[in-house]
């Protein structure tokens, strides 16, 4: 599949509630920037990056500010592509799924943006990279992505707190 851009946008309904669904996504914030990422299964036709930008109307009324801001953060990711690219991991069965979200309420010089493009391709790569964050202290790995589980311990059900609990997974 042949287009004019570097990388081609998310169109599909599918590939969009993969990237948001929740299932082994993952967010990197840079102020004014949040990028939502998540790796999957390349099919035939995909290709190996697919790229969607969104600038919110509630901040943003008119059109042509936010066609403005995304014409921004694209030319930025054009530009600093290749850095992201050449720091991950050569995989030809997974398409990387990435979302940029805008979430300032003011626009942005386009220096600023791109240099907030560079930090958060490069929190990206970083974290691609290694998949499983370390704990320092512990020296414990565990998932990032891996949920939580809300449970009501016996002694609080025996005393009558069946409120639930959060704990989580070690």
């Amino acid at each position: 599949m042949k287009t004019n851009r570097l990388y081609p946008r998310i169109k599909s309904n599918i590939n969009i509630q993969k990237l948001f669904g929740g299932n082994g996504t993952k967010a990197v914030t840079s102020f004014p920037l949040r990028v939502v990422y998540t790796q999957t299964e390349r099919r035939d036709d995909e290709e190996p990056v697919q790229l969607l930008f969104s600038v919110s109307k509630r901040f943003f009324k008119r059109a042509v500010k936010r066609n403005r801001i995304k014409r921004q953060m694209r030319e930025a990711v054009r530009l600093n592509i290749r850095e992201l690219l050449q720091r991950l991991p050569e995989r030809a069965d997974t398409t990387l799924l990435v979302a940029f979200i805008w979430i300032a309420d003011r626009e942005y010089t386009t220096a600023e943006v791109s240099k907030r493009i560079v930090k958060a391709l490069s929190r990206v790569a970083a974290n691609l990279q290694a998949p499983q964050a370390e704990n320092l202290l512990t020296g414990q790995t565990r998932d990032v992505t891996e949920p939580s589980e809300i449970s009501c311990s016996p002694e609080n059900a025996a005393s009558g707190d069946t409120s639930p609990h959060l704990t989580t997974n070690h």
